[in-house]
């Protein structure tokens, strides 16, 4: 095998209070995130959105044609399952409506075993980790050979950059050519959290996000968190695919997943303190190029109290408790199957961008009498 290189002092401690902090918020506080997509739009005329995406074209022509290889590989490899997509579906559905499938007495187990297949699934990284370590002696020897592989390998190649691009992106936002290291720290942190959750979500990305997670967040209780949480789109449509068969079911596992985005960004993650330890503050998570860094800030941390609490979203979790036990009343009676999940699709509308909007809108009313 080939010597990798060793990655620098990494930090003690996991980045808990940072890494939930982004789809909490996006969850809470749709409206700010609509915000930012605006305030990205208008930061620049039509014309230089027009130049920028010419400029990507190009960069992307000359890479294919420096890599003829490996674009026919990959187009190969996508364009078979694009062109067999009807078939796979047709083979899914099948196979979820055989005798196989999860009887309905245990649909209620899904959610909470795929939170716990995901889980383990981040445990599991560690663990192979230490157990090579045992015989090579070198910590992260996995990480590294999976990233490799993950940024060679045709049908993930694009991963990698991506993840960096997001990472940078982030951290250019917060951090100027006088930042502090705290500052610094604390945008390296949110970087490296916004990439791996970046990875999970974007379709073609999950699994090797999953292998190389480790080269962002070392630590083995950010691998195992970032799992379920970079998962939220899943969840979701675990709980729609629901409302088929069990529309009850799926207003309640709606109405649980929400509210819990609720209560933990009002409760647990209102702020995104930095770690004091002295150890934790000797490298970001990734080595940072050196170069120009943009004073305008495009991705923007809520400047907030430690101590203060996000009552929006502690108001947002009262009233979409509400929503759910009404709509699971309306769907508990006579409607068809077809009724109640446009009714079920109606209430995920409400609670994830009606309810949010109004209670930060009428919070923020309230705060500024």
């Amino acid at each position: 095998l080939p010597t990798l290189p060793t990655l620098p002092t990494l930090p003690t401690l996991p980045t808990l209070q940072t890494l939930p902090t982004l789809p909490t918020l996006a969850i809470s506080h749709p409206d700010h995130t609509l915000e930012a997509g605006i305030s990205i739009c208008n930061s620049k005329t039509k014309d230089q959105w027009i130049d920028e995406a010419k400029s990507v074209m190009t960069k992307v022509w000359q890479w294919a044609r420096t890599q003829p290889i490996k674009v026919s590989l990959m187009v190969i490899g996508l364009g078979i399952p694009a062109f067999k997509a009807k078939f796979m579906a047709q083979h899914m559905l099948d196979a979820a409506a055989s005798s196989y499938a999860t009887p309905d007495e245990q649909k209620w187990t899904a959610m909470p075993c795929f939170l716990l297949a995901s889980a383990v699934a981040g445990a599991w990284l560690y663990i192979l980790e230490k157990f090579l370590q045992a015989f090579i002696r070198e910590d992260f020897y996995f990480t590294m050979l999976a990233k490799r592989f993950a940024d060679n390998y045709p049908l993930t190649c694009w991963t990698g950059p991506a993840m960096r691009e997001a990472f940078h992106h982030v951290y250019q936002s917060g951090v100027g050519d006088d930042a502090t290291l705290k500052t610094k720290v604390k945008y390296g942190k949110l970087g490296a959290s916004f990439a791996v959750i970046v990875g999970h979500v974007v379709p073609f990305m999950g699994a090797q996000t999953t292998i190389m997670q480790r080269f962002f967040l070392p630590h083995p209780l950010d691998t195992i968190v970032s799992q379920p949480f970079g998962m939220t789109e899943d969840l979701v449509s675990m709980a729609m695919a629901e409302a088929t068969s069990d529309p009850v079911l799926a207003s309640a596992s709606l109405t649980i997943l929400i509210v819990s985005f609720n209560l933990a960004r009002g409760l647990i993650y209102t702020g995104c303190p930095v770690d004091e330890d002295k150890n934790a503050l000797k490298t970001p998570y990734v080595k940072i190029p050196s170069r120009s860094l943009s004073s305008e800030r495009s991705f923007s941390l809520e400047e907030e109290e430690e101590d203060s609490r996000d009552f929006a979203a502690l108001a947002s979790a009262f009233v979409n408790v509400l929503v759910g036990l009404i709509i699971g009343f309306v769907v508990d009676g006579s409607l068809s199957i077809k009724t109640a999940f446009f009714v079920v699709a109606f209430q995920m509308m409400v609670q994830l961008l009606a309810v949010p909007v109004v209670m930060g809108q009428f919070i923020q009313n309230k705060g500024t009498q």
